[in-house]
């Protein structure tokens, strides 16, 4: 499982029933002893943008209103 893009890698963990919380800049996944090497190696290619989605996807939705 290597994922060129964040998104990807981020659905696959999770499907593979990996947990990706984001506290500020730092990055948990777990369960931590069920990584492979070339996951580790994957999520340390990709954190910045695995951090960003995960950001992303708890920001509130904001509503748009037309006027």
């Amino acid at each position: 499982m290597k994922s060129s893009n964040p998104s990807l890698l981020v659905e696959e963990l999770r499907a593979e029933g990996f947990t990706l919380t984001a506290e500020g800049s730092r990055l948990r996944v777990a369960p931590a002893d069920s990584l492979t090497d070339e996951l580790r190696r994957s999520i340390k290619e990709h954190r910045a943008g695995i951090i960003a989605l995960l950001a992303a996807e708890s920001a509130p939705a904001i509503e748009s209103t037309t006027v």
